[in-house]
């Protein structure tokens, strides 16, 4: 049975999609405007794409295992670390906007997570 929490799902799973889509239509522009490697973007559009599928593949798993809604909690909280060691990475040649979306994105992707890790048991069908 479905809970109003399924919506932070649901949440996740557009949400990755539809960032990874428009990141990868707009990588030229963003690299401009971050002064990041289009590479980095690229890997960052593509990640989010990925990502995206398996929060899609979980969010629509009936019965929805504890398992798969933990792994993608963590996976969410991971990410911040990841955007954390972009901008380390790149420190002497990011701009303020890249280190802005980059860090904006990690913390509310962590923040997403961290939400899924405390509601898992009524996000996953162990209720």
């Amino acid at each position: 049975m479905a809970t109003s929490n399924d919506k932070i799902l649901w949440t996740d799973c557009l949400g990755g999609l539809f960032v990874g889509t428009v990141v990868l239509l707009i990588h030229p522009l963003l690299s401009q405007w971050e002064n990041l490697p289009v590479g980095v973007i690229i890997a960052m559009g593509c990640t989010n794409l990925l990502y995206g599928s398996y929060s899609l593949y979980v969010t629509t798993r009936n019965p929805r295992p504890r398992v798969l809604v933990s792994i993608l909690a963590a996976a969410n909280m991971f990410w911040l670390l990841v955007c954390i060691g972009i901008v380390v990475s790149f420190r002497t040649e990011i701009a303020p906007l890249g280190i802005l979306l980059v860090l904006g994105e990690g913390v509310y992707v962590s923040l997403l997570g961290f939400t899924e890790w405390r509601w898992r048991d009524s996000l996953s069908d162990n209720r």
